[in-house]
């Protein structure tokens, strides 16, 4: 149906359309008189159709639709598609459908739903410029050519034919966050059948054309002069049922509380008593009907449980009177029986919508997808009886394929892996989210880790392009990039976080290691000399970056940042060095050889003032001269992770960071959860990193041999998770923040990455690296995708024979790294290697000693391979 990529040479031929409004004044002085206020539009939502008539069923149709907020398309009442997907409204996307299938000999129509927004949100910006000046916000846009069955061209675009209806189904004046507004909706007031062609549009309003004049002889003003073709496959949609109801009563309506969460959060269950509510156990699988019967003053409450977080649209179908009242609660925890309530506030919005409904069978599903594990029904006014015919979940996600896959000899381990993969999904809509439920922002340092988890589970290369394009267009003059965007943060400048540009640069380094898409270096390579050069402005006489500005986020830990901190420096100098790699592909070498020695000089200046000989530790920061006393496992991982701490000094800082009476869990810092915490002796102890910043400190580990520490840290810190009963991450070690958020994803990486052992060793996976790691494990398989095909990858480990059996795609080289000292190797049953004697089996392969004694494996392009190899005794 998606026309996905559009096709090359499309030409802007629409013009954009919305509700009529007063014109603005002429020339300039519509430029320069009053904006027109944004708040007009606030929450607005507006019907538009355009009927027509065809001779024939058309050979081909294509429609590209976009709106200035969000959209619902349908064709002959048939709904097709929503969007557009999030955007600088600098860049404004719009969607290709091929429609011909849906269009028929006679009456046709095409009908949109559009919402308006009217302020910034987690996920939209409003419109800037002249045409907002001038135009406001809010609006739609249609193109379509029609291949009619005699080969003519028919074009059918949005203009003043088109008519359109303000909808006065949905309250406008309701409370909106930055995750979007509550949704009162009143059935009544809502056109029947509007989406129909026979439907009756005579008295709706034209629309009216958004264009206005600028200054004589120049170009009309015009909503979004550069339109791009949507660079992402439209997301998934299907229906998901509750697993269980978690509990059903009745509640005494709580009345004059001033939002619809306080409300259902005062009211509480208690057995069936004067109401009625048959069979409402048959919701849960859809085979329903159950039905609900009101009394003065009281109401029923279902509360479902989806059995895990889900993310979509609550929806019902339903038999109702006039005027019932059905409350829709969401959340990922319970406050006792009923759903945890969540009001506004600068990170997030209310929970709670609200319909109200005609009499008769009808449908309703939120407008804005959500996420959630409670799902709760307060039905209130329903003195005649209500028929719940079904109550499901529309449920959304980008279109992820589970090409991925982990499995080993530690179940716990398993099911760590697949928690990460189904958080990483739940996370991934039109956009990396930092959480489906809170905030749905996409926050840069989120998306680094959650574009490696989706390398190793998913293998999906087009929404990180999107992001880092994106991240890119927010950049400041200055060079400094916005910490989430397109937002409500990236058009205010709320708030600026220095590392996460950081790892904008790293995230576009390991786009192009995983997916070899060099060409996107040119696209983005001013806008990472740009952000280079704003750190550069602060690289003291130490070569060190000192007393950056802004915030300093590093993790949800409590560590010492003033004046020269050294996990920013460490931070900094990994990225000049992938950055290098970056100028290479660009044709600067030079260039690259210069961050090189930056980093060099960063990393030599690191081990000269930041380290505490005495106590065999980096210290936390620097400021004026004196070191910090503070220590955390950031500084020190992170140190071991990119290559700064000397071999010498492995040993002591790798027993001083794992020392369970040395680590502690520290105050987020936000004073938002309540958590008990042990005191803190800055002189003995370890600040424990939180699920985010603990990927890089499980990768300093795992290069100083540690796999088995990071294992059960894994199955510790993670399974507790699962132990509570969840099948998602946490976004921190407590369970009172989100409970589904993708920075925690690392163990899905890290198993892929370090047990399985696959990693490219050229962009693109035109070379592949295979280094199993077996730590405490007896046998591991998994399958790891990569745009020349997947990887599959199993070892086994009894001792003391290690049997690894590999395929790997055609198109690529392969090396191998065995994880024991061998004294002999068989390679598809043929001797490939006896103690003493290395042998080439062929010109494709060959084997040599390392210098660690361990056997390494080269195999000119890849098949598939069983390898057998004898610890040497």
């Amino acid at each position: 149906m998606v026309v996905y990529p559009v096709q090359a040479g499309w030409v802007r031929r629409a013009e954009w359309i919305w509700r009529e409004r007063p014109a603005p004044p002429p020339g300039i002085a519509g430029v320069f008189a009053n904006l027109r206020p944004f708040a007009q539009e606030k929450n607005r939502f507006v019907y538009f159709r355009k009927a027509f008539d065809l001779s024939s069923a058309p050979q081909a149709a294509t429609l590209h639709i976009s709106a200035d907020g969000r959209y619902q398309l349908f064709i002959n009442g048939a709904f097709l598609g929503r969007g557009p997907a999030r955007c600088d409204p600098a860049f404004q996307y719009y969607d290709s459908y091929e429609i011909s299938a849906y269009l028929r000999a006679g009456s046709n129509v095409i009908a949109v739903l559009a919402h308006s927004y009217g302020q910034d949100m987690s996920w939209y910006q409003l419109p800037r410029h002249e045409a907002a000046h001038i135009l406001g916000c809010g609006g739609v846009f249609v193109q379509t050519d029609i291949r009619l069955g005699n080969g003519d061209l028919l074009p059918l675009d949005s203009d003043e034919t088109w008519r359109y209806l303000e909808s006065k189904a949905w309250q406008q004046d309701t409370s909106g966050g930055g995750v979007g507004f509550v949704e009162v909706y009143d059935a009544r007031r809502s056109p029947v059948g509007w989406q129909a062609p026979e439907f009756d549009d005579a008295s709706w309003a034209h629309a009216q054309l958004l264009k206005g004049e600028y200054w004589p002889r120049t170009p009309p003003v015009r909503p979004f002069p550069v339109m791009a073709a949507r660079d992402i496959p439209l997301l998934l949609e299907t229906p998901r049922h509750a697993l269980r109801l978690h509990h059903y009563g009745e509640v005494a309506e709580v009345s004059g509380l001033s939002t619809l969460p306080e409300q259902m959060g005062a009211e509480a269950l208690g057995p069936i008593q004067t109401c009625r509510a048959d069979q409402v156990d048959q919701l849960v699988d859809g085979s329903g009907p159950a039905t609900v019967q009101t009394t003065p003053g009281k109401a029923v409450a279902l509360v479902f449980d989806f059995g895990a977080t889900v993310t979509g649209r609550p929806n019902f179908d339903i038999t109702a009177p006039a005027g019932a009242i059905i409350d829709i609660g969401t959340s990922e925890r319970l406050q006792d029986d009923h759903v945890e309530p969540r009001y506004f506030s600068f990170l997030t919005s209310e929970n709670v919508d609200r319909v109200i409904t005609r009499s008769g069978r009808q449908q309703w599903e939120r407008f804005e997808w959500t996420g959630f594990r409670y799902l709760q029904l307060t039905i209130r006014n329903a003195a005649e009886p209500l028929t719940l015919h079904q109550v499901s979940l529309n449920f959304t996600s980008y279109p992820v394929e589970a090409r991925g896959s982990f499995a080993c000899s530690d179940e716990l381990l398993n099911r760590v892996w697949q928690a990460g993969a189904t958080t990483l999904q739940l996370c991934m809509h039109d956009g990396f989210e930092d959480c489906p439920q809170r905030e749905q922002r996409q926050f840069v340092g989120d998306a680094y880790i959650e574009s490696l988890t989706n390398y190793a589970a998913f293998g999906d290369p087009y929404l990180m392009a999107k992001f880092l394009r994106q991240v890119t267009q927010s950049q400041r003059a200055d060079g400094m990039t916005q910490p989430a965007t397109p937002s409500n943060d990236a058009a205010q400048s709320l708030i600026t976080i220095t590392d996460f540009c950081l790892y904008w640069l790293m995230a576009i380094r390991e786009y192009v290691r995983y997916t070899g898409d060099a060409a996107i270096v040119a696209d983005l390579y001013p806008g990472i000399e740009r952000a280079l050069g704003w750190f550069e402005r602060f690289v003291d006489d130490d070569h060190l970056l000192n007393n950056l500005p802004h915030w300093l986020f590093v993790d949800w830990a409590q560590l010492d940042k003033q004046g020269q901190s050294t996990v920013i420096n460490a931070q900094y100098a990994h990225t000049l060095e992938m950055c290098a790699e970056l100028d290479e592909i660009a044709g600067l070498p030079a260039r690259g050889q210069s961050r090189r020695e930056l980093a060099e000089g960063v990393k030599a200046a690191i081990n000269r003032h930041l380290w505490d000989e005495t106590r065999g530790i980096y210290v936390d920061a620097r400021a004026d001269g004196v070191q910090s006393r503070r220590v955390s496992q950031h500084a020190n991982g992170i140190c071991l992770a990119y290559g700064i701490a000397p071999d010498e000094r492995l040993p002591r800082i790798v027993a001083y960071i794992t020392d369970p009476a040395r680590v502690k869990l520290t105050d987020t810092g936000t004073h938002l959860y309540t958590m008990e915490l042990s005191p803190f002796d800055e002189e003995q102890d370890v600040t424990l990193a939180q699920p985010f910043f603990m990927h890089h400190v499980h990768r300093g580990l795992i290069q100083t041999g540690q796999l088995t520490w990071v294992l059960d840290n894994m199955r510790t810190r993670w399974g507790a998770m699962l132990k509570a009963g969840s099948s998602t991450l946490w976004e921190h070690w407590s369970p009172l923040a989100s409970q589904c958020h993708a920075w925690s994803t690392t163990p899905t990486y890290d198993l892929s990455t370090y047990v399985l052992g696959v990693a490219p060793l050229a962009d693109g996976f035109a070379e592949i690296s295979i280094a199993p790691q077996p730590g405490d494990l007896a046998w591991a398989e998994g399958r790891f995708p990569t745009p020349r095909g997947d990887i599959q990858v199993a070892w086994r480990w009894q001792d003391p024979l290690f049997e690894l059996v590999i395929d790997v795609p055609e198109s690529s080289a392969c090396q191998v790294l065995l994880p024991i000292v061998t004294a002999q190797a068989h390679v598809n049953g043929q001797l490939a290697w006896a103690a003493g004697e290395g042998r080439p089996m062929s010109e494709q392969t060959s084997v040599s000693e390392q210098a660690s004694g361990h056997l390494l494996l080269r195999f000119a392009r890849g098949g598939a391979f069983v390898i057998e190899a004898r610890r040497m005794a």
